[in-house]
């Protein structure tokens, strides 16, 4: 007992060491450039920006770097704020995007271990035959190919080892510095504190895979009537709290489209379709859809993956993201900047005229143009810097939603250039308000019965 608890310590202070060492590694190299941006204009130039800007976008890349270094949680933190432009800045925001999430397996006979442990039976038991080398490898799981009694092929992601304990620590560091940050005012206006316990609980939720064994299971369900959109079937004994069995998925990235001879235009518009209705009709969403949790099969089917992360939405959010998105693409900057300021879990906005007026100049900016020539990615990602620059603070579960559908606006522009997202998702957004009236009088008075 002794001897465990001494090596649980000594485990402890080589973390913590670990993250002091590379925390002042970064603060150097920060410090250490900037002098030479601010002096050596020419650098900056030839980026193409200002010093100011130069000087942001090295502070996103050391902070990349760093959350890189600091492993798993580190990472996945990253991730989550990297989907989230109404707290850092668009430059982060881009440098963030870049993390990845590689690291080189853990030994197969840990792997054994665990999933002998977690499924209460030896592995030639339970799999009739298993591959050693991972397909993938990550901070937080590793996924092995494996066969089944019945010849089967299936995909098992077994959690790392030591991934429970090292999360559990690095949140305790995480709440300490956002203690220790909270005490410079301008900071403290955005609750680092609770920023980071939210961000820590969205991390320790994909810990626990019978958590996405059960969001698999919703999706499936919502989605059981729709011909197009698929998600990998899950082999139920073969899972638990650090295993996870699926089918394994055959399919391309969007990047290998051409050799499957498929219609783009179509597949636009079934992923489209899938995102629209998760948020408008369930309200459970995928959280962490990005090109690679998206694979396309030959017959024109859509399979999602990776259904660690969902975001919520209550019938109360879902009329205010419809409101809000209608609102937008009615030119309508008062309500965009009501419905934004109401439905935020943090309001410390000092001057909510200004903030108003930023939010209708940005709107009115985009008047006399076809909705065919507008992006939503763009003009929602120019709302949120506002509201960040106003202190205000967006709901989670809104910026969820927002960043699914600004990934499925860029696909679908990448596979049909004339893919219009306002035009497409107009119909849900009247659909949904059609349910709340009083609401839709608010944002199209002439649609809601008097």
């Amino acid at each position: 007992m002794i001897a465990s608890r001494a090596v649980n310590v000594l485990g402890a202070m080589s973390r913590m060491s670990w993250i002091v060492f590379r925390c002042t590694a970064a603060f150097f190299h920060f410090w250490l450039w900037v002098p030479v941006l601010l002096l050596w204009p020419g650098l900056a130039a030839r980026a193409g920006e200002g010093r100011r800007a130069a000087v942001l976008r090295h502070a996103a890349f050391v902070f990349r770097l760093t959350l890189q270094h600091l492993g798993a949680t580190f990472i996945k933190v990253g991730q989550i704020l990297s989907t989230r432009p109404d707290i850092l800045p668009r430059p982060v925001i881009d440098e963030l995007a870049n993390l990845q999430d590689k690291v080189p397996p853990r030994p197969f006979s840990e792997i054994r271990t665990v999933v002998e442990t977690d499924l209460g039976r030896s592995l030639e038991t339970a799999f009739a035959s298993f591959e050693r080398a991972p397909i993938a490898s990550a901070s937080v799981a590793q996924v092995h190919r494996a066969v089944l009694e019945d010849g089967t092929v299936v995909a098992v992601k077994v959690r790392r080892p030591e991934v429970p304990r090292q999360v559990a620590f690095d949140e305790s560091v995480m709440v300490l510095l956002a203690r220790l940050v909270s005490w410079i005012p301008t900071v403290h206006l955005l609750s680092p504190e609770a920023t980071v316990h939210e961000f820590c609980f969205a991390v320790r939720e994909q810990l626990d895979f019978r958590k996405e064994a059960a969001n698999n299971r919703r999706f499936q369900e919502n989605f059981k009537g729709d011909p197009d959109i698929r998600f990998p079937a899950l082999f139920e004994p073969l899972c638990g709290e650090a295993v996870l069995t699926m089918e394994f998925v055959n399919g391309v990235k969007d990047t290998e489209l051409d050799r499957l001879g498929l219609d783009t235009k179509r597949l636009a518009r079934i992923g489209a379709r899938a995102i629209l209705h998760m948020v408008y009709s369930h309200g459970f969403v995928h959280a962490d859809l990005h090109p690679g949790n998206i694979l396309y099969q030959p017959d024109h089917k859509v399979v999602l993956i990776d259904l660690g992360m969902v975001g919520l939405l209550d019938d109360t959010r879902r009329n205010g993201l419809a409101a809000t998105i209608l609102a937008l693409a009615r030119n309508d900057g008062r309500t965009v900047a009501r419905f934004l300021y109401e439905g935020s879990p943090h309001k410390a906005v000092p001057d909510y005229a200004e903030y108003e007026a930023d939010v209708c100049k940005l709107v009115a900016s985009t008047q006399g143009k076809a909705i065919g020539d507008l992006e939503m990615s763009v003009l929602i990602g120019q709302v949120f810097d506002i509201a960040r620059r106003h202190r205000l603070r967006a709901d989670a579960a809104f910026t969820t939603v927002n960043i699914a559908m600004l990934v499925v606006e860029g696909l679908g522009k990448k596979l049909d250039p004339t893919f219009d997202m306002f035009t497409f998702v107009q119909p849900y957004l009247f659909e949904v308000l059609s349910r709340a009236p009083e609401l839709l009088r608010q944002v199209v008075p002439e649609a809601a019965p008097t």
